[in-house]
């Protein structure tokens, strides 16, 4: 349904560390954040997959050391403060017969950005590459933000240990319904939102007339 209304859908095949088992799951266009110059996401120097994980997910990664174990105040207080669009209610006085929005507004899921990057790290070279890093081609890695405390979570390479050319290993796969003119695809919303268009236009000249 996503795939033929926007015009474009993603997915991402990966070994999940904590269900031990490899998955195939959906990502809808809107957490899926691509460079706008570039005509697919194989040629993208950067690709971001905004994860929406519970309290629970954030802290069984950080106990099976998959993330760092850096204090996220959120996870003890549930303040939310820094995420966009969410602005909790103070302590107001409510009245009786008031609904009480605020188990609504607090949020049970919370951003964490996964960044498939190019990087010069001098930590993650061998001894024979770590010389001179400002001048090194960039290789691929995998970083792993908190948008609400701006901590890096985790930091990992992005290439097979045995790989020679330090290739990027691709985790995503891009479904178009037709092909546009960037790197998303055209919908059956922009189709029918052009037709809408036009009939409105000729309904109003035929009124007109």
């Amino acid at each position: 349904l996503y795939l033929g209304l926007y015009g474009s859908g993603f997915k991402k095949v990966y070994y999940d560390n904590l269900l031990k088992r490899p998955l195939s799951r959906f990502i809808i266009p809107q957490d899926f954040i691509i460079d706008s110059d570039c005509t697919s996401i194989l040629e993208s120097n950067r690709l971001t997959h905004v994860l929406h994980l519970s309290k629970r997910e954030i802290i069984l990664n950080q106990e099976n050391n998959i993330y760092r174990n850096v204090e996220l105040s959120y996870l003890k207080t549930g303040d939310t403060t820094g995420v966009d669009n969410y602005d909790l209610e103070t302590n107001e006085t409510k009245k009786q017969d008031e609904v009480n929005l605020d188990a609504y507004t607090r949020r049970s899921l919370f951003p964490i950005y996964e960044v498939h990057t190019y990087l010069n790290l001098e930590d993650f070279l061998d001894d024979g590459m770590a010389q001179d890093t400002e001048n090194t081609v960039p290789l691929p890695y995998i970083v792993i933000i908190d948008k609400i405390t701006k901590e890096i979570l985790s930091i990992k390479r992005n290439w097979e240990e045995n790989d020679p050319d330090m290739n990027r290993i691709n985790y995503f796969v891009q479904y178009n319904y037709l092909p546009g003119f960037g790197v998303y695809g055209i919908g059956l919303a922009h189709l029918i939102g052009s037709n809408a268009i036009s009939l409105t236009k000729l309904l109003r000249q035929l009124i007109d007339a």
